[in-house]
């Protein structure tokens, strides 16, 4: 009866460590398998980019153009790659780790007001470069999300989702 007893008491507080890691609705939070910067080096070598730049957030001047610009706050984020388009192409590569689940909330914003930023910057310029601007998304999963304007969006989410479980 005692070996049965502290069987149940095994199981039942290995189903309540079980349950704390779960989310509001049950589900787990999801992780990413690497860093950002590996997801974004991934992600590069699986769909061309044309002329980007990386952003070092670490960096007072690039970090502060990037809040300015799209109320970007880097202390909402646990791990980042921003990659930026250059001049005459409008392909962008942004992947963020929030903190918490409202912190990815807000870096999903800053991430469209980016989108719109590049949408209007090529407005009354470029026909090739607006079109792919405006079919740009904003992803997030779980506390993850990525900005992609590229030439091959479905193939970059593919691999953003893969890495994330």
């Amino acid at each position: 009866m005692k070996k049965m007893l502290a069987i149940l008491c095994l199981a039942l507080c290995a189903m309540t460590a079980l349950t704390a890691c779960a989310g509001k609705d049950g589900a787990e939070d999801p992780k990413c398998s690497m860093t950002m910067s590996e997801l974004a080096e991934d992600i590069m070598g699986k769909v061309q980019f044309a002329m980007t730049m990386p952003v070092d957030m670490t960096n007072e001047d690039e970090s502060a153009y990037i809040t300015e610009s799209t109320g970007l706050d880097p202390a909402w984020m646990a791990d980042f790659s921003i990659n930026i388009n250059m001049i005459v192409s409008a392909d962008n590569l942004w992947l963020a780790e929030g903190n918490t689940a409202e912190d990815a909330a807000k870096i999903a914003e800053a991430f469209e007001k980016e989108k719109q930023s590049v949408i209007q910057s090529f407005e009354q310029y470029l026909p090739e470069p607006l079109e792919r601007a405006k079919n740009g998304q904003v992803v997030t999963k779980g506390r993850y999300v990525m900005l992609i304007i590229s030439a091959d969006n479905d193939t970059a989410i593919a691999a953003f989702e893969d890495a994330i479980q």
